[in-house]
């Protein structure tokens, strides 16, 4: 039964990728560009043709345990696991690197906005934070809610931070006042 499984597997298989001598913890498909960024747990981010063709492989110093194209699928955002905290880096489709967020305050998290404009990176060094950096690396926006635990992600336009910890807090990304909703002041329904 086995070589039959095979078998009928490797008949719908288009490409093999092979070339990461660790665990693939993450791969993203660059859909209108044909290229799927991987990272593995062997320290490598790799970028390849849709064909299974590794187009480069670049050392990151530790595994990389996410892979974002931007929304013009432009850049690469990596993000290497540094002991117990974070490193993200943002690449251009040469390998280039053009920012990295994270090397003077270790992170917890980091994705792109919706429009792949900006970079979220929320902080993991004991005072906490959340900071909006563009494609360079500046901060454009910081944010520092009462919890360093929970989730952060983007509204779906962009323009508002959601954080989930003990309560659910909506941040404007401009600078605006945030709104709080507390589990202990939601009347019942």
């Amino acid at each position: 039964i086995g070589c039959v499984q095979t078998a009928l597997a490797d008949q719908y298989v288009v490409a093999r990728f092979v070339g990461h001598s660790g665990p693939i913890l993450e791969a993203d498909f660059g859909e209108r560009i044909r290229r799927i960024a991987s990272g593995s747990r062997d320290g490598t981010l790799r970028l390849w043709a849709e064909s299974g063709e590794p187009l480069w492989v670049l050392e990151q110093g530790g595994a990389v345990v996410r892979t974002r194209f931007s929304r013009d699928e432009r850049l690469i955002l990596a993000v290497i696991a540094r002991g117990t905290t974070e490193v993200a880096r943002a690449f251009d489709l040469d390998g280039t690197m053009l920012a990295e967020v994270g090397g003077d305050r270790p992170l917890s998290a980091a994705d792109w906005d919706p429009d792949g404009t900006r970079v979220l990176a929320r902080y993991a060094d004991g005072a906490g934070g959340i900071a909006l950096l563009d494609r360079s690396g500046s901060v454009v926006t910081e944010l520092l809610p009462e919890s360093e635990d929970g989730t952060v992600q983007f509204s779906p336009d962009g323009h508002a931070l959601h954080l989930t910890s003990r309560t659910v807090s909506i941040w404007p990304v401009d600078g605006g006042a945030s709104i709080e909703l507390r589990a202990d002041r939601v009347a019942p329904f």
